[in-house]
């Protein structure tokens, strides 16, 4: 979940977690606690500094742990009551209820997060908001102008606030069964083998735009991930003029389920298949992903499909590499975004590797080097 809509939450929740209506005791401390308790999970950009490959592992892990959020809320708790020197008990059910607010929203997000982390890093992910949703964004900004004008029912405005939130949620859900049964119409029409897996993807500008990707059983032989992008809603597809906006631009792209457009990739032979890259590159190609989608950061692999033999990235290695790119990334502004380069490893498996841009404006590559105790 992006960090504004975190913060805008955690402040509504700040409000909502008041004993009584009325006047405030804490006062400006009460939204303080609010926006601090559910922006600690962001902390997780510090792992930056033990590398890309520390990051990755530990990305929607630790600080997004269910587990972890009674001691985290307690620390934080503790440094606001020293500020103040009101103590850590006046904040701590305020900043509890704030990050956990935080860790629920992200596990309804594409990515998810880690909820037992410290114990079991499994990831989960619900996949029913945007990361950025504007509907969720416009309910806090509406709640908490509402609680400005009438400070005495601040609690119950927020209240009522996370209520219309979570009824939006529910219905998100709604329409992200929507659209999963729609690719489970698809796969069945176009007679996949059995083992598919039917991922719905929520997507920007409109709660109605979903992306489905339904991916083979590779098990069973099935190498091919088919996507598509859709708009729930009945009606005409938007039609563009020579001056329409980026953001025109993008809706047109989200088509009625009676026009979807699926396309269909290849994960081991590019877009022309595998026979275009002959039976000894298809099986390095396999491998590699195989290696990859077995390892620490496995998650990454998900929706990656093979694009094209690369250059080595660093020094030392002199055999030719395999860049892959994420699907649900292509049409990016940032055309390095969701790109992966893969290696052979002298030890066995793959190296994997992502871009960054360095000074200046020179492209540059991490390493995405596995720890030993941290996995995902």
């Amino acid at each position: 979940m992006h960090p504004l809509i975190s913060l805008a939450v955690g402040l509504v929740v700040a409000w909502a977690v008041k004993r009584r209506n009325g006047p405030d005791d804490m006062g400006w401390w009460r939204l303080a606690a609010g926006a601090v308790g559910a922006l600690v999970p962001y902390l997780e950009g510090l792992f930056w500094l033990g590398g890309a490959g520390v990051y990755y592992q530990a990305e929607r892990g630790l600080l997004w742990s269910f587990l972890l959020l009674p001691l985290l809320s307690f620390i934080t708790a503790g440094v606001l009551g020293s500020i103040s020197r009101r103590g850590w008990g006046a904040f701590y059910l305020t900043v509890a209820a704030s990050m956990l607010s935080t860790l629920l929203l992200g596990l309804l997000t594409t990515d998810g997060i880690q909820p037992l982390a410290l114990l079991v890093n499994i990831r989960l992910a619900f996949g029913v908001v945007y990361d950025f949703d504007g509907v969720i964004l416009g309910l806090c900004l509406l709640t908490l102008g509402m609680g400005y004008a009438f400070r005495f029912w601040q609690r119950d405005i927020a209240r009522l606030g996370l209520g219309c939130i979570a009824v939006y949620l529910l219905a998100l859900a709604g329409l992200h069964f929507t659209a999963w049964r729609f690719g489970g119409q698809y796969a069945e029409a176009m007679q996949l083998a059995p083992g598919y897996n039917v991922d719905a993807l929520p997507q920007p500008l409109s709660p109605f735009n979903w992306r489905v990707v339904v991916l083979e059983n590779v098990e069973a032989g099935g190498s091919r991930l088919h996507d598509t992008l859709i708009n729930l809603k009945h009606g005409q597809r938007t039609q563009l003029r020579g001056n329409a906006l980026r953001a025109q631009r993008v809706q047109a792209l989200y088509r009625t389920r009676e026009e979807a457009e699926w396309r269909v990739y290849s994960r081991f032979g590019g877009a022309d298949g595998p026979e275009a890259v002959g039976a000894a590159g298809q099986r390095r190609i396999k491998l590699a992903w195989y290696a990859w989608s077995n390892g620490p950061f496995g998650w990454l692999a998900k929706y990656a499909v093979y694009d094209d033999p690369v250059a080595p990235p660093v020094r030392g290695i002199n055999v030719q590499c395999l860049r892959y790119r994420d699907l649900r990334l292509d049409g990016a502004r940032d055309a390095d975004k969701g790109t992966y380069v893969l290696c052979p490893s002298a030890t066995g498996g793959a190296r994997v590797f992502i871009p960054y841009m360095v000074w200046p404006f020179a492209q540059g590559y991490h390493e995405l080097v596995p720890v030993a105790g941290v996995r995902n």
